[in-house]
């Protein structure tokens, strides 16, 4: 371990992305102490360790890379160049004190999504939809606790060990300060029971609530008798169906605790819930993921009927997550389409909206794509 510290932290190291999205391709430069060809070993694999690194902090968010990187140099850096599918050296050079080497490298993304999955630092937050997380905190002994539902404003928002592990793992939850008018005043209590959630998520348009209570404080005092840190259930709203309960104990010491307390009874709790959602994750079908489709349009007479075509396009929802126009000229313009649909349903969905003055015809509808023509309205 302190020989991987000083590897991720001693050497100077830089990589960089190119080609802006995920292409699998990173530039990295690496250094090492000069050591003949022992130098330049350690440099390159200085780097692969560090474009790993890097993808992973893009991936699970920086605050989780410092948090769990204990975890993280036994799952992922220890074992870089296992999730490497090629690499090229692009330069070396050496100096009197230094080994520096300039590699491009390929990675294996969907292993190292999997590896980060294994660790509890990713899942696929898709599959849980809209989550609307009714966790209440205890804050201190003996006072009320503190749940952002409450009848008292301003509304608390999530508490923050719950917050931090929610934007790190991309779940999409339904924002408390908008949400907090819309809680009935029966519902404005610490406590909800299961019903009561489904209930509530219902209300704001969730599709899975989590209720629970966490205390990210630790105490003096007997450990049999001291509550837990973290109780929580995950509820499919429209099934009313249990995806996954999460307990965990502990933060309790017989004398008082040592400064470090605090941040390993945290760590503790997100780890918890981190738990919780993979599990909840896991129960929920997959989304299915996005396919390519070809939308040829004919009968164009304008750029301002493709700007409204556009327009209606990109507010096709879940059925068309991206539309990207690549091609126009002489009356016919391409777009390339991300949807989650099939062609058929693309096809019956876009004869019903609303273009203004003119409407499509669906001319062919084949697996690969649509061809569809616009008619002025008479």
């Amino acid at each position: 371990m302190r020989a991987l510290a000083r590897l991720v932290l001693g050497w100077w190291i830089v990589a960089v992305w190119v080609g802006g999205a995920w292409a699998g391709s990173v530039i990295a430069v690496g250094t090492a102490p000069m050591g003949g060809q022992s130098g330049q070993q350690q440099a390159l694999e200085a780097a692969l360790m560090q474009a790993v690194l890097q993808r992973v902090a893009a991936s699970a968010g920086m605050e989780a890379v410092a948090a769990h990187l204990t975890e993280l140099s036994s799952s992922l850096l220890a074992k870089a160049q296992s999730f490497v599918k090629a690499y090229h050296l692009r330069a070396s050079a050496s100096t009197q004190n230094l080994s520096v080497v300039v590699v491009e490298v390929e990675l294996d993304e969907t292993a190292i999504d999997q590896a980060l999955a294994e660790a509890g630092l990713k899942l696929d937050a898709r599959r849980l939809g809209k989550v609307l997380m009714l966790v209440s905190e205890e804050v201190a002994p003996g006072r009320p606790p503190v749940f952002w539902w409450a009848a008292s404003p301003p509304p608390a928002g999530l508490p923050a060990a719950v917050k931090e592990v929610v934007k790190t793992l991309g779940v999409d939850v339904v924002d408390p300060a908008k949400a907090s008018a819309l809680v009935p005043e029966d519902l404005r209590t610490p406590i909800l029971s299961e019903a009561q959630g489904r209930r509530l998520g219902e209300i704001v348009g969730a599709d899975v609530v989590v209720l629970g209570s966490v205390r990210c404080y630790p105490l003096v005092g007997d450990e049999q008798e001291a509550p837990p840190v973290l109780q929580m259930v995950a509820i499919e709203v429209s099934t009313g169906r249990t995806l996954a309960v999460q307990e965990v104990t502990g933060g309790v010491y017989p004398s008082t605790p040592p400064p470090e307390a605090a941040q390993e009874l945290k760590m503790e709790v997100q780890k918890g819930l981190r738990e919780l959602l993979a599990k909840a994750c896991a129960a929920r079908p997959p989304v299915e993921k996005a396919k390519r489709l070809e939308l040829t349009v004919e009968g164009v007479t304008s750029l301002a009927q493709l700007t409204k075509l556009g327009q209606v396009l990109q507010g096709l929802g879940e059925c068309v997550r991206e539309a990207r126009r690549t091609s126009v000229g002489e009356g016919k313009a391409t777009y390339e389409l991300q949807v989650s649909c099939t062609p058929s349903q693309l096809a019956d969905t876009l004869l019903v909206q609303d273009y203004g003055d003119f409407m499509v015809n669906v001319l062919e509808v084949g697996d690969k794509g649509l061809r569809i023509r616009l008619v002025p309205k008479l």
